[in-house]
């Protein structure tokens, strides 16, 4: 009888473990993986213009050196909140493009662009693009490339963290004027 508890209490144990060890790779995938991984080149796709005219993403990036392209969601409060602070974080560094790439919500009819009134070129993503082709489920999200559409980095976009985003992009510009210097 001893020794079938000491091997039920081990399979318990061990179910335990495998339990743990799921919940942690689904929180995971789920929270922090979010996005392309930087070194990858952000997915192409063709976007939507305010004019409803359609242009691919890679050629939007190409027009500049470090692109910051922020996902931001209809219906999404913190998105609201961060546009004005992406203004002025744009302000700040001009050799920077910044694009806001908006994942329609087609429950939610007013539009998230018109409320903030912002000035930043802005696009539109059609169907679920954000959570398929780019990995995206939490809003708002940022992706700093250079203008092959490579990742630099990515995360997802706060009040706190935006400045971190400032510090990164005149190393990134400085990186890319030297690589270009060495190469070209």
């Amino acid at each position: 009888m001893d020794t079938f508890n000491i091997y039920s209490l081990w399979l318990i144990i061990a179910l335990q473990l495998i339990l743990i060890f799921v919940i942690l790779i689904s929180v995971k995938s789920k929270y922090f993986a979010q996005g392309t991984p930087p070194g990858l080149n952000i997915p192409s796709t063709i976007v939507k213009d305010s004019n409803n005219e359609s242009q691919p993403l890679y050629q939007i990036l190409s027009k500049s050196k470090v692109n910051l392209v922020c996902f931001v969601a209809n219906g999404c409060r913190f998105c609201e909140k961060i546009i004005p602070e992406i203004e002025k974080l744009k302000e700040r560094n001009p050799d920077i493009q910044v694009t806001l790439l908006l994942h329609k919500d087609e429950r939610n009819s007013e539009n998230l662009i018109n409320r903030t009134k912002t000035i930043l070129p802005s696009y539109n993503l059609t169907g679920n693009e954000g959570k398929k082709l780019f990995k995206i489920n939490i809003y708002p999200f940022g992706v700093l490339t250079n203008e092959r559409g490579v990742i630099l980095k990515r995360g997802i976009m706060t009040n706190h963290n935006l400045l971190s985003w400032t510090i990164d992009m005149p190393e990134a510009i400085g990186y890319l004027k030297e690589q270009e210097r060495v190469l070209g």
